[in-house]
């Protein structure tokens, strides 16, 4: 059922997002009837009706301002069948979008214009961001705060996985890699358009692509330590016979240091915030001796196109040749000791924090769950920081367990108010000033009404995040190619590898499990490779 409330939220949403284009967004009294009838068959959600905007916007929202006053033209999700006649009125500057009605029905017949799309944004939950590309991972337990009860149910389901990988058992659909804490992130492959090799920094998929096929590109973009090492990047990648394109984290170029730790000699290098460091006389060591540069392999692309290409998550570097001045990993979970593997009393254990996780994910309220999603959604621009994520991050980054979800609930109400104080503060006016003291009012009243299923979601994420814990401190268990430290003011410290990326064979979509209270601590606290 669609509520009243459901549209103001939703109005808010489209205004906010195709006001760029100077288009207010409006809806009829028929549009609200018709979102519920039963010819819709099945009920047209509020989930949906903020694809719907979100998609269109995306993809036609120019055109749409194009078309000019009194032009009439539908919206068509080809995914869920939903169908929305408009017209485009004149109001001053402006124009309004009048929505004039909504219907689930497949083959829509319609004379006006049919502006159709279907998977313009990829939508996938556990997958890379919204382009398909692997620029960003999420946290496991945040996927519900991303992709409603389907993140959720991904997410448990992803752990089960995993589960069923370190107990065993052969039907596991998963994969594991450890995540380097390499800097910076680069690819390197063939344009598919020209045939030439390159390597470029993240903005290569961007429309108009920055590429470094020469040194002499390199010398006009880039300087300092990022000049030197992406011109050694491109000399000795080039040997490698990379058909496709590759992204990697950057590990070490000239940049290795010898290190005597706890009376032994390594040597070490820190392109982050962990030291890795080998023992010069180890199997590594000895490679490290000779190598001009170190990268961890861990996404492939494929396409016709850099615009069209298509991430897939791992690296086969099997093919690849491999010259004594390139170390190269493929970042796959290599457990060579035998150690990765559940005992029964572990299996056990993880299996009932999972089952307390699917008993708590029954109790959340669908729909309340995707009407907070639209809520958090409007928290954009001076308002970001007021989400529930950024609030979440706050007590990851100060070291605070959230150990009482109702109180981290409440808490959350206060982190509104006080993010939007500082936007009261920081505006003069008067008007600005009631501008957002209402805001600060409406946003505190929705986020009262979700009290009681914002504590069974943070319940929920808590529960993942001990059943992450369980796989990862497992994982940590097992010995690696090198030792990792932090290094602080008093000298180097021992800590464990930044995570893992477990990957789905099945779909392709990854998501990383770390240990954010150490990460986060040292990632704060340590001294980083940029402070020398």
């Amino acid at each position: 059922m669609i509520t009243k409330s459901d549209i103001d939220q939703l109005e808010k949403y489209a205004d906010r997002i195709f006001k760029s284009v100077g288009i207010d967004v409006n809806f009829t009294r028929h549009f609200v009837d018709r979102a519920n009838d039963a010819r819709n068959k099945k009920d047209i959600t509020p989930s949906e009706l903020t694809r719907l905007f979100k998609q269109s916007y995306k993809k036609y929202g120019k055109k749409i301002a194009a078309l000019g006053a009194d032009a009439e033209a539908v919206i068509n999700d080809m995914k869920t069948d939903i169908n929305m006649p408009f017209v485009l009125k004149k109001d001053g500057d402006e124009l309004d979008l009048v929505a004039k009605t909504i219907m689930r029905k497949k083959n829509f017949m319609t004379s006006d214009p049919k502006l159709s799309f279907e998977s313009f944004i990829v939508e996938d939950f556990l997958a890379e961001d919204k382009g398909g590309k692997n620029l960003h991972l999420e946290h496991i337990e945040d996927e519900i705060l991303n992709y409603g009860v389907d993140g959720g149910r991904a997410a448990l389901n992803f752990l089960r996985s995993l589960r069923d990988m370190l107990s065993g058992a052969s039907r596991s659909s998963v994969n594991m890699t450890v995540k380097w804490d390499g800097a910076p992130a680069m690819f390197a492959g063939v344009e598919p358009e020209t045939g030439d090799f390159f390597v470029a920094k993240k903005s290569v998929f961007n429309v108009n692509p920055k590429l470094y096929k020469t040194e002499q590109e390199i010398d006009d973009d880039l300087s300092g330590a990022l000049n030197s090492k992406f011109k050694v990047a491109l000399r000795e990648f080039s040997k490698l016979g990379i058909k496709g394109v590759l992204q990697g984290d950057l590990m070490f170029t000239d940049d290795i240091e010898t290190s005597t730790i706890d009376g032994e000699k390594y040597y070490t290098f820190q392109p982050n915030t962990i030291v890795y460091a080998a023992p010069v006389n180890s199997d590594f060591g000895r490679i490290l001796k000779t190598s001009k540069i170190g990268i961890v392999w861990h996404t492939t692309y494929s396409g016709d196109t850099l615009q069209g290409m298509k991430a897939s998550f791992g690296a086969n570097i099997a093919g690849l040749k491999k010259p004594s001045s390139v170390w190269m990993d493929d970042a796959t979970y290599k457990d060579t000791s035998g150690k990765a593997t559940f005992t029964a009393a572990e299996t056990e254990k993880i299996t009932s924090i999972l089952s307390q996780t699917g008993a708590t994910f029954q109790k959340i309220n669908a729909n309340g769950l995707r009407s907070f999603l639209v809520l958090q959604g409007q928290m954009t621009g001076t308002l970001a920081g007021a989400s529930l994520k950024t609030y979440n991050n706050s007590k990851v980054r100060a070291g605070e367990i959230i150990s009482n979800p109702a109180a981290h609930a409440k808490g959350y109400e206060k982190w509104i108010v006080d993010s939007i104080q500082k936007q009261i503060d920081k505006v003069k006016s008067p008007a600005g000033k009631d501008k957002y003291t209402n805001m600060q009012k409406e946003y505190l009243r929705e986020v009262k009404k979700h009290t009681k299923n914002l504590i069974q979601i943070i319940t929920f994420q808590n529960l993942l995040v001990e059943a992450k814990m369980q796989i990862v401190k497992k994982l940590n268990s097992v010995k690696g190619l090198t030792d990792t430290f932090v290094k602080t003011k008093n000298g180097f410290k021992v800590t464990n590898p930044e995570g893992y990326v477990a990957i789905d064979r099945v779909s392709g979509g990854a998501v990383k499990l770390v240990d954010r209270m150490e990460f986060s601590y040292n990632n704060f606290t340590a001294i980083k490779a940029w402070d020398k």
